[in-house]
């Protein structure tokens, strides 16, 4: 847990350091940051106003920001992007595939649990659009724009693949990832209202990005 706080917030610090150098100072900072930012939100929409949560990944988002925000007072302008789960080649459906392979999903976390998410494709719009946007917004919630829960991720993916659901016991979750496995089973129903007048969104449901990443 320590090296997921540094990495974090001590390279960040560091980079805005080097950009004191009016030399080397650029006219932006997009610093990425997590929708852990808001902790457990239940059942609650929440949205760029909404304040920070409690727990160790919403201390580790906060403290991310703020180190990015530092770079304002050099004139910097700083938009900060709370990324949702990103659905791609990588992240959750990569560790997923193998099993995949033989027609099983396994299934963690609460199914009725929200679930914030975006298409890798669209977070890389999303970054682009925020570097060229003079007037960006200073915090963007980079997620999808239908909210969608546990369960209905993991009930399209078997779907989708035709395999079938296995409930993982929660007593190996917590002992895959020991201290943040309470964390990461948290339900956080994140809305962008910064995005929604901005960008209009390629994969905007959760059956149109797993359809593209299974290639179907």
């Amino acid at each position: 847990m320590e090296s997921i706080y540094h990495s974090r917030i001590e390279g960040t610090k560091n980079l805005v350091e080097f950009m004191a150098n009016p030399l080397y100072r650029p006219e932006a900072l997009i610093s990425a940051s997590a929708t852990g930012f808001y902790g457990d939100s239940g059942t609650i929409n929440v949205d760029e106003r909404s304040d920070g949560g409690d727990g160790f990944l919403a201390q580790v988002a906060s403290d991310w920001e703020e180190s990015a925000k530092a770079a304002e007072k050099l004139g910097i302008r700083t938009t900060i992007v709370r990324n949702g789960h990103v659905i791609g080649n990588g992240g959750l459906i990569a560790a997923i595939r193998p099993l995949m392979k033989i027609k099983l999903i396994p299934q963690t976390g609460k199914p009725q649990a929200c679930l914030p998410w975006i298409h890798q494709e669209d977070l890389v719009n999303l970054y682009h659009l925020i570097m060229e946007e003079p007037r960006a917004p200073g915090v963007v919630n980079a997620v999808s724009p239908h909210i969608t829960t546990v369960g209905e991720f993991y009930r399209t993916l078997a779907t989708l693949s035709s395999s079938m659901l296995i409930k993982i016991p929660e007593q190996l979750v917590e002992f895959g990832l020991k201290n943040l496995a309470k964390e990461m089973a948290f339900s956080q129903c994140v809305r962008s209202e910064a995005v929604s007048s901005r960008y209009t969104f390629k994969y905007p449901t959760i059956n149109s990005a797993l359809n593209e990443v299974l290639g179907r």
